[in-house]
């Protein structure tokens, strides 16, 4: 089982955050309380000052403490409307007595994923999610890793696809899109491949993983090539090597892994290879967006559907 480490209460209180979450934060580090903000961090800051809601994922050993502390702010327990309520998640809103921003928190104590307003799965990663969580000094709060983050974000966008998706690309529609496509970009220049498949061999399978790594960063260790990136660096790269340290894949031998269009994009450097295509030239949103339309997003979904159906290969 994975052990969660705790962490001494941060020495200054987090900046820009509203005080009644500071004050709910403060509660559950002096508590010891396994708990981090499990998704969505890309826009976590927007969460601290009360725009939207926070998520966050709690031990479930640590529910009675957590209703304490809880009981000890201005937040109050909400009972969802049926048809959208799920199990293991609680509503709570509070009320931030200096800005007046009313807040939302969600506490989940397990992971439950799937179609909007159905919810079917459960996805029994908790323990994995808690145990590698990392603290954001800036924001004073747990926050998963990005290397499982991104992992769960391509396992919900899998699971809730619908067949009305699958039609839409075949027309040229790209699944993702907008803020999913957003998020994903910025976990993308977060994560390290390797960790990556480490964490996702475990949690998914093999064949998965591989394309998991493939879909976020280009392809996994094992199969690379040795194409350095021709493209000039916009941070500086290693001496001779021609890609910003991080690059850990060639932008070519990327692009030859993906149907078309052939762009180079590598999300974690951030360069281009001469020979992207002139469509997505200069527009790695577009890049992105090409390969999560392309044939090995759906590989990724058929394997995903598998694991949840207790077939993993």
């Amino acid at each position: 089982m994975t052990t969660v480490r705790a962490v001494p209460p941060p020495p200054h209180p987090a900046t820009g955050t509203v005080a009644e979450l500071r004050r709910l934060l403060q509660g559950l580090h002096a508590e010891g309380i396994p708990y981090c903000h499990w998704k969505s961090n890309e826009h976590l800051r927007a969460s601290l000052v009360g725009k939207t809601d926070l998520d966050l994922l709690v031990h479930r050993e640590a529910a009675q403490p957590l209703a304490r502390i809880l009981s000890e702010t201005s937040f109050k327990r909400f009972h969802t409307v049926p048809h959208v309520a799920y199990p293991g998640i609680e509503s709570y809103f509070g009320l931030d007595p200096q800005s007046g921003a009313l807040l939302h928190l969600h506490v989940h104590y397990q992971l439950t994923l799937g179609e909007k307003h159905l919810k079917g799965y459960r996805l029994p990663w908790e323990n994995v999610v808690l145990g590698t969580r990392v603290f954001d000094e800036d924001a004073a709060i747990y926050v998963a890793d990005p290397n499982i983050e991104v992992l769960l974000l391509l396992v919900r966008a899998a699971l809730k696809l619908r067949l009305r998706d699958r039609l839409s690309s075949l027309l040229g529609r790209a699944y993702f899109r907008g803020n999913v496509l957003r998020e994903l970009c910025w976990l993308a220049a977060r994560v390290y491949p390797d960790r990556l498949l480490e964490h996702a061999r475990s949690l998914v399978g093999e064949r998965a993983a591989r394309q998991a790594v493939e879909l976020v960063v280009g392809p996994p260790p094992s199969v690379r090539r040795n194409t350095a990136c021709t493209a000039p660096s916009r941070r500086g790269g290693g001496a001779g090597s021609g890609r910003p340290p991080g690059c850990g894949s060639g932008c070519a031998s990327a692009r030859r892994t993906l149907q078309r269009p052939r762009s180079g994009w590598c999300p974690k450097g951030g360069c281009w290879s001469r020979s992207s295509a002139s469509t997505a030239r200069g527009n790695p949103r577009s890049s992105r967006r090409s390969r999560l339309g392309s044939r090995r997003w759906w590989m990724w979904s058929r394997s995903i559907w598998g694991v949840a159906r207790g077939r993993r290969r």
